[in-house]
């Protein structure tokens, strides 16, 4: 087998890892927007907090944000997933108003921070294993403060969370949002 050299390149992987923490935890919603969709393990986002302001493109109304806080204390969570790579346009069509960002992301795919000090467990594993994944982050031009979700999109945030067995207090936080009826 060929190894990358001086005159080499390293071939392109044809298959690029996403960190979903919003709507398209719900499994069957990602794999409908994108069938090559495939779950890799938990993650979670430091320093970051799970918040329903960025204004939709097509209703106006509450999305998900994994948004910046800088506080140690604030983490959201979340699922990597692998998509091909050349559909990564079409997630970028689908996530109108928000921009793609690159981090590196602890994986965890034997039970992640669903288990009482898992998280701290990883953190202060020598050599855990760290992914590269895009998320998606609300642009400062769609925030919006007081807007609300509608039920139906807030639902496939909770039943994302719960089929990927997220911890308790955090169901608990999302079932607590405030949401719009109305079916989609």
């Amino acid at each position: 087998m060929d190894q990358p050299g001086p005159n080499r390149t390293r071939p392109v992987s044809s298959q690029i890892h996403i960190f979903a923490y919003g709507s398209n935890l719900d499994p069957t919603r990602i794999r409908t927007r994108i069938p090559s969709t495939r779950v890799v393990g938990r993650s979670w986002l430091e320093e970051h907090d799970l918040r329903f302001h960025v204004r939709g493109t097509l209703d106006g109304t509450a999305k998900a944000d994994a948004f910046y806080t800088g506080e140690a204390t604030h983490r959201v969570l979340g699922m990597i997933y692998t998509i091909r790579r050349v559909d990564l346009p079409t997630l970028d069509r689908i996530e109108g108003g928000y921009s793609r960002v690159l981090h590196r992301l602890p994986l965890d795919v034997g039970g992640g921070p669903t288990r009482e000090g898992a998280v701290e467990r990883l953190r202060e594993r020598p050599g855990g294993r760290m992914v590269s994944a895009w998320s998606y982050h609300g642009r400062p031009d769609t925030i919006a403060e007081g807007l609300r979700p509608y039920d139906w999109y807030l639902d496939h945030v909770i039943r994302g969370a719960r089929f990927h067995a997220f911890p308790g207090d955090y169901l608990q936080r999302l079932e607590d949002i405030s949401s719009i009826s109305r079916t989609p």
